[in-house]
């Protein structure tokens, strides 16, 4: 890219509101906590609970077919309750599934967090993060506020894990791996 494309792609993301910022940073900072744990999530049931592999993938995927209908009305519970309610009862489901995780006994619990945060977690975010990027910015500039989020979404995808595997050698439990996740979604 020229030193002049360069420079003017810098004055358009300086030219993006505040709140947009303030939301990038947020849904950085909760995707790079809820990737602290979700790579170790079946590692721990089967190291610690037992569970067969085939089990694990069987929670881990039916059950969020099982609830994949309750996410249709997200977008109406977005537009009913607000953006920010939304966002803030998503993330608190987020530090549920993550204490959760931190303390189930059988795997019962872990598929009725996953059915948890399935349906109320994580697509109930991105529904009204999205819905508040729209709003936020004029239609010519939210294909390029959609791509900083992306952007900063994969970052956070990148950088937990890796913290995470830090963490680990230096002596982490998973359940503290989980515990922090938590904090971080907070």
């Amino acid at each position: 890219m020229p030193s002049g494309r360069l420079i003017q792609a810098a004055r358009e993301l300086r030219c993006m509101p505040g709140q947009f910022w303030v939301l990038t940073l947020g849904t950085f900072t909760y995707v790079a906590a809820a990737a602290l744990a979700f790579p170790f999530e079946a590692i721990y049931l089967r190291r610690y609970l037992g569970t067969s592999m085939s089990m694990i993938g069987v929670v881990f995927v039916l059950v969020p077919l099982a609830v994949m209908p309750v996410q249709f009305w997200g977008g109406a519970l977005t537009d009913r309750l607000g953006r920010r309610v939304v966002i803030m009862l998503s993330v608190l489901i987020g530090v549920v599934w993550f204490v959760g995780f931190a303390f189930v006994q059988e795997l019962w619990q872990v598929a009725a967090l996953v059915a948890m945060e399935s349906a109320l977690g994580w697509p109930l975010f991105q529904t009204a993060s999205n819905a508040m990027i729209a709003d936020l910015l004029p239609p010519e500039r939210r294909q390029q506020g959609f791509g900083v989020t992306r952007v900063a979404m994969n970052l956070g995808v990148v950088l937990g894990p890796a913290l995470a595997g830090l963490a680990l050698g230096w002596g982490a439990s998973f359940r503290e791996l989980f515990l922090a996740a938590a904090a971080g979604c907070v």
